[in-house]
């Protein structure tokens, strides 16, 4: 079960320090490219908290699954 949490994290990208770091520039592009509407607002919300998320259970399962 370990090997199989530490595969997924792996392919879905693991602590990858390029991502992390360029990931608000790509939602900063986004939003300069389609408009600061209330939508691609909300959008983008739910796509940093998702990621946010998905950063703090990867650090999680990494801590706990060493």
């Amino acid at each position: 079960m370990k090997k199989y949490i530490k595969t997924i994290i792996s392919i879905l990208g693991g602590t990858n320090l390029v991502y992390e770091l360029f990931l608000p520039f790509i939602i900063l592009i986004i939003l300069i490219t389609n408009g600061l509407s209330f939508i691609n607002i909300i959008i983008v919300s739910i796509v940093t908290i998702l990621v946010t998320l998905y950063k703090v259970l990867d650090v999680i399962y990494l801590k706990y699954l060493e």
